[in-house]
């Protein structure tokens, strides 16, 4: 909605009398902009071992597991990733330069630039073999590791060649054209599908493959990265909500059993959170500010000077807490 209302504004400020509507499709995009592959590089270096650290609903054994195998990987790194292919970044930034190249004085013009944009961003090799890493790699933060499952051992643990969560060789693999285990390959596009995964590199391929943004412009939201239960059930269920201490923990222990869906929901948001906290710790542009507890309001300033290119600008609303916070000090 929020894509679409600034479509509308964008026209209204820009309408040309006897021109069609500018072509903003390929200029705004929608997602989680603090989740996603930042540096394709990471791709190179592998999937950290924090993404299989255990969150909420996690199986410590099957976490282990996991962590584990991206372990013996990364240490044979050279092996298994030998061969890949790691070129079609160029390939997606020659692309785009073209399409941005396309005119748009016509309503026909229009049409094939947003043919060509659909082609480069759901149908070409270039962005799918990339956008698939990237995902993989987001995924493996995302993911839960958990027992059980059709392609599991007798004890529960994932078996080995049918596993569920994508590791380092998993991602090397994919790029030098094997193709991952059915399941895996699914659930990885459906968990970044879900949490709005935004690959910078494969969304503006052109603008960052030249330094940047001119200008990063926004007033982002100032959370704690830390689901608060008392937040959570305020509109889903106010009862809970205001209850305090063993209480509520109690109560939302109890809906297991009187509303299952209400749980798993809650349960989910709750690890999806804890992922994304991983994730930023992770991620080399929030270095500097994600430490202790992680608040989007220093994500986003991170994020906005990353963006922008050398005597680029950045205008961006934060609290003056940015200035004075201990954690942010580096």
């Amino acid at each position: 909605m929020a894509v679409e209302l600034t479509k509308v504004a964008l026209w209204i400020e820009t309408v040309d009398p006897g021109l069609p509507l500018g072509f903003f499709d390929a200029q705004i995009r929608c997602g989680d902009s603090l989740l996603g592959v930042f540096h394709l590089k990471v791709l190179e270096q592998g999937i950290p071992d924090a993404a299989y650290k255990p969150l909420t609903g996690d199986d410590k054994d099957v976490a282990k597991y996991y962590a584990q195998k991206n372990r013996r990987e990364k240490a044979e790194r050279d092996r298994i990733a030998s061969g890949f292919r790691f070129d079609r970044e160029h390939d997606l930034t020659r692309d785009f330069v073209e399409l941005r190249a396309m005119p748009e004085n016509t309503v026909e013009q229009i049409e094939a630039k947003a043919v060509r944009l659909k082609v480069l961003t759901a149908e070409g090799a270039s962005a799918w073999q990339l956008e698939m890493a990237c995902d993989l790699y987001v995924a493996a933060f995302l993911l839960p590791k958990i027992k059980g499952g059709p392609h599991a051992e007798l004890d529960g643990m994932p078996r080995r060649g049918a596993e569920t969560v994508g590791t380092s060789g998993t991602v090397w693999e994919w790029l030098r054209g094997v193709q991952p285990f059915g399941p895996l390959y699914g659930a990885a596009i459906d968990a970044a599908r879900t949490a709005r995964a935004f690959h910078w590199p494969l969304e503006f391929p052109d603008v960052i493959a030249r330094g940047g943004f001119d200008v990063a412009l926004g007033n982002p939201p100032w959370e704690v990265m830390q689901l608060s239960d008392k937040e959570y059930f305020a509109l889903k269920n106010p009862e809970i909500a205001n209850l305090t201490g063993s209480k509520r923990k109690a109560a939302i222990v109890s809906l297991a059993l009187s509303d299952p869906r209400a749980y798993q929901d809650y349960q989910l948001m709750k690890r999806l959170s804890g992922a994304a906290n991983e994730f930023a710790r992770e991620a080399e542009q929030f270095s500097l500010v994600s430490k202790g507890k992680v608040n989007t309001f220093g994500l986003f300033a991170a994020l906005f000077l990353a963006l922008i290119r050398k005597n680029g600008y950045s205008g961006i609303i934060l609290p003056a807490e940015i200035l004075t916070s201990e954690t942010l000090a580096g």
